[in-house]
């Protein structure tokens, strides 16, 4: 029976190693994702080599590993936060500075294992927290989720969501854990067993499915143009013959400066949510003046208009040799509101598929090094 459990943490050792390999080695995701996704592989595998060290040098183990392993929960509250940040489009700031307080508990524990039981309690605030702090951020930004689960499966963004999940899913049995703990005053070693095997296995899951993105799931080839769009509302048009026109020239030039400059400055039209009411908010102006701004002093509806530099944006990005995000993902990235929008618009001004397009630039790219 010890002779399996140790082939089994092995297993479950060596399949985070290769599972936190190749994140850290794929180019065709999001960076900053999969950096986070590695180092929360690599925080749960702690405890597995603990368990591990327990076979070996039974029945405690070694104990500065079984200390360490403890302090774990120190991580759990800053990586769900990073996740969610991540996923709501707010990269965090200074992010290494909510996983110091970890390495402190660490040599605190190293020095006074006596105050284990203290670290825990204390651990388990700080992850109520950034369970408190990121469910906030979540529920704000709920019509963004919603759109990315619904509308880009299969990319970086969309797994994302199942690692917070998975998330919060851990930080609460870790919640219950500890109020078991508390009440009977005992370890309850074999449920902390149970539920680690468990994460392990579902993030490892997750961090495969991230990587290769296999479509068993999905059973729409997202690279088709012909799958129903969704229909987006465009804002009413307004004619020049209106004689209760609210702009005046001057007037409009000024805001088209000005939106072009949020436009190039801010890149507004990568919040795929952004709506007609929130750019006129950023305006300063009415929704109805800026429905005119666009459809009678511009020539161009809403959503032709942000589709623009959406499209500028995506092309950029499939020209860029050193770019290698799946084209999904550069969908996702520039703001369009679904990916059939995308495809649609892509065909209509460049005549082919951006697969194609990127492969042409590329080897445009190639012949001209070559030159």
């Amino acid at each position: 029976m010890i002779e399996l459990e140790k082939a089994l943490l092995l297993t479950v050792l060596s399949l985070s190693s290769w599972s936190l390999l190749a994140l850290l080695l794929d180019k065709r995701g999001q960076r900053d994702i999969n950096r986070y996704l590695a180092l929360l592989l690599a925080a749960l595998c702690i405890p597995q080599i603990y368990f591990y060290s327990r076979l070996l040098v039974p029945p405690d183990g070694v104990f500065a590993l079984a200390l360490i392993a403890q302090a774990v929960i120190w991580l759990k509250g800053p990586f769900l936060w990073m996740m969610v940040l991540q996923a709501i489009g707010r990269p965090p700031h200074l992010p290494w500075l909510h996983f110091f307080p970890f390495l402190l508990v660490v040599i605190l524990l190293l020095l006074k294992p006596d105050w284990l039981f203290i670290a825990g309690q204390l651990g388990l605030l700080q992850a109520i927290v950034y369970l408190l702090l990121s469910l906030r951020n979540l529920l704000t930004a709920r019509a963004r989720l919603a759109h990315i689960y619904r509308e880009y499966p299969n990319t970086s963004y969309f797994w994302l969501l199942w690692v917070i999940a998975g998330l919060l899913v851990m930080l609460l049995v870790d919640f219950v854990l500890m109020g078991l703990i508390f009440i009977y005053q005992i370890v309850l070693l074999e449920a902390i067993t149970l539920v680690s095997w468990i994460m392990s296995g579902y993030l490892l899951s997750v961090a495969f499915f991230s990587v290769y993105r296999p479509r068993i799931f999905f059973h729409e080839d997202w690279q088709s143009e012909s799958s129903p769009a969704i229909n987006e509302s465009i804002d009413p048009p307004l004619t020049a013959e209106k004689s209760w026109r609210e702009l005046d020239e001057s007037l409009a030039q000024q805001l088209a400066l000005q939106l072009e400059q949020l436009m190039r400055e801010e890149s507004l039209y990568r919040q795929g949510e952004l709506s007609l009411a929130q750019l006129a908010a950023r305006l300063g102006v009415s929704v109805h003046q800026a429905s005119e701004l666009l459809n009678v002093h511009l020539g161009v509806n809403f959503y032709d208009y942000l589709n623009r530099y959406r499209l500028d944006y995506a092309c950029s990005l499939l020209r860029n040799p050193s770019c290698e995000w799946r084209i999904l993902d550069i969908v996702f990235e520039s703001g369009f509101s679904n990916k059939n929008s995308f495809y649609r618009c892509f065909r209509a001004t460049y005549g082919m598929t951006p697969a194609d397009y990127r492969n042409q630039q590329l080897a445009r790219a190639l012949g001209a090094t070559a030159v």
